[in-house]
């Protein structure tokens, strides 16, 4: 799994997902900038894996900056304030080295769930091209195919973080499945729903709640909760979640003075290049938040099942109107 920091909330919950089951073999993770600092991220994924009882998983420190050493708008951004300590170390072996070595000797074996900025992987790519062929499959939560950006006018936060990595990413691997913004806003989480959850007083909603504010949870009561990592997880567990996906030619724009970072999607064959991802379109967003609920119905599972999977660790359904919501003593309440 590739980590990348970015809404570090939201991130924890998918890290959650793949550590809690027992039909997955979470193998590392594999630390990024992205809207926070490579170090943010990786003490946040030692925490999450601390709770989850899971502290055989390497976390492993990888690139501080973009390939052109340039930050986007969240470079400073903080990261989550636990009050509960870290425990666990980062591994001396860099992200990158990790991964090569993680994807060649298990060639066919290693789903790789980038939920980050792509530096890590553009740069394993760079160094042995051939993990590119060994990897079993790669699922990338980034990119925009209707033109709308959320940390710019038209590009997503991933990508516009280190276009130059996505770009890269795309060109070199066949068939990766790219979770894009759009799929995430068109299917959130209800709130109430979540809210159950927070409210389900087990050892992980009370891990999980220690993160949220009141302004947060204000947010996501109007929109629902966005969670495309989550989904991207998921997708590893139980394919059927996809419901919709087609392939397609993306690349992404690296000179634009408006658009850079933006996913181009050549839908009408303007480019005459063969398509090289699967674009999702529609998910079961049923089946996913069964699967995710299911961690608050009671203790965490043992991962024990020999697939791998390597997170790189560098979101309709919700109303629109302001909902009332009071968080106070660890519970959250809908007015």
């Amino acid at each position: 799994m590739c980590y990348g920091g970015n809404f570090p909330k939201i991130l924890t919950w998918a890290i959650f997902l793949a550590a809690s089951r027992p039909d997955l073999e979470l193998t590392a993770i594999s630390c990024v900038a992205g809207q926070v600092s490579v170090l943010n991220a990786c003490e946040n994924a030692l925490r999450v894996l601390k709770a989850c009882g899971r502290e055989d998983v390497h976390v492993c420190r990888g690139a501080e900056k973009s390939l052109l050493g340039l930050f986007g708008k969240s470079e400073n951004l903080p990261g989550i304030a636990w009050t509960r300590k870290m425990d666990g170390h980062v591994q001396a072996e860099h992200s990158v080295s990790s991964l090569i070595r993680c994807v060649n000797e298990n060639p066919g074996e290693i789903s790789l769930v980038c939920l980050g900025p792509l530096t890590n992987l553009a740069l394993a790519l760079r160094l042995d091209p051939l993990i590119a062929t060994n990897l079993r499959e790669l699922i990338i939560v980034g990119g925009n195919i209707e033109g709308h950006g959320n940390i710019s006018s038209c590009s997503e936060q991933n990508f516009l973080f280190d276009p130059e990595a996505a770009h890269i990413v795309l060109q070199e691997v066949q068939d990766a499945v790219i979770v894009p913004l759009e799929v995430g806003q068109r299917h959130s989480i209800p709130f109430t729903l979540f809210t159950s959850w927070l409210n389900a007083d087990t050892d992980i909603s009370n891990f999980l709640i220690e993160s949220v504010t009141q302004e947060e949870l204000q947010q996501q009561a109007k929109c629902g909760v966005v969670s495309p990592e989550v989904f991207a997880v998921a997708m590893v567990i139980d394919p059927s979640i996809i419901l919709e996906k087609e392939k397609l030619y993306t690349t992404v724009e690296l000179k634009g003075d408006y658009s850079r970072g933006l996913m181009v999607v050549d839908r009408r064959g303007h480019l005459n290049k063969p398509a090289n991802v699967f674009v999702v379109k529609n998910l079961d967003l049923g089946k996913t938040q069964a699967l995710f609920g299911s961690l608050f119905a009671g203790a965490m599972l043992e991962s024990q099942a020999p697939a791998g999977v390597v997170c790189l660790a560098g979101s309709t359904g919700g109303s629109r109107e302001q909902v009332p919501v009071l968080f106070k003593e660890g519970r959250v309440t809908v007015l």
